[in-house]
C-alpha cells in the first residue's frame, strides 16, 4: 500500500512539474526570444540598480530607433526625456515583486483576461507581440502587458492605455 502512494506522490510531482516544464516548449521561436530579452532587461536592471546605462537598454532592450533616429532635435530630446520619466516604473516593479518572483508569458495564453476585449479580430495579428507579467506568487492576476518589437524582440512599449471597453492602446514613442 506504501509503494503505491509513493508511486502517486511521484506521479503526481512528476505531472506538476512535466506541466509547468512543457509550456516554454509550446512557445514559438519568436516568443521565446520576446521572452529572453524581457528576461535579460529584468536582470540587466536588477544587477545595476543606480547605473543603467541607456546605450545598454537601447542597444539590447529597449526598441528606441524611430526616436534615436529623429532628425528634429527638439522632439527628439523630449521624447528621450518622457522616456526616462517612464522608464522608471520598470525598476521599480522589478524592485517591489523581486526578480525571482517576476514572470512573464505570451498574452495568447490568457484569452479570459481583463485585456481579452481589447483585441478583437481585426486586431488579433498584434498580439503575437505582446506578453503579460505576473508575480509568480499569483500568476493569474495579471499586472500588465508588454509590447514587443518584431524585428529586434525588444521591448517597445510597456504602458496600456484603455479608453472605454473596446479601445486600447499601448504608449510607445516608436509608432511600430
Amino acid at each position: 500500500m506504501k509503494v503505491l502512494a509513493y508511486l502517486i506522490f511521484f506521479l503526481i510531482i512528476s505531472f506538476n512539474c512535466i506541466g509547468q516544464g512543457q509550456d516554454i516548449e509550446t512557445w514559438s521561436t519568436t516568443e521565446k526570444s520576446y521572452y529572453n530579452t524581457l528576461k535579460g532587461l529584468a536582470q540587466y536592471i536588477n544587477d545595476n540598480p543606480s547605473n543603467i546605462s541607456k546605450d545598454t537598454l537601447y542597444n539590447k532592450y529597449i526598441y528606441f530607433d524611430n526616436v534615436l533616429n529623429d532628425t528634429v532635435l527638439k522632439r527628439k530630446n523630449e521624447r528621450i526625456q518622457k522616456f526616462d520619466d517612464l522608464f522608471q516604473s520598470i525598476p521599480k516593479t522589478i524592485d517591489s515583486i523581486g526578480l525571482e518572483n517576476l514572470g512573464a508569458k505570451p498574452l495568447r495564453l490568457y484569452p479570459d483576461s481583463k485585456w481579452s476585449p481589447y483585441f478583437t479580430k481585426h486586431r488579433q495579428e498584434s498580439i503575437k507581440n505582446i506578453f503579460v507579467y505576473f508575480n509568480k506568487n499569483n500568476p493569474d492576476d495579471l499586472l500588465g502587458l508588454l509590447l514587443l518589437e518584431p524585428e529586434t524582440y525588444k521591448l517597445a512599449a510597456w504602458i496600456y492605455l484603455t479608453q472605454g471597453e473596446t479601445s486600447g492602446f499601448f504608449l510607445t514613442f516608436n509608432l511600430l
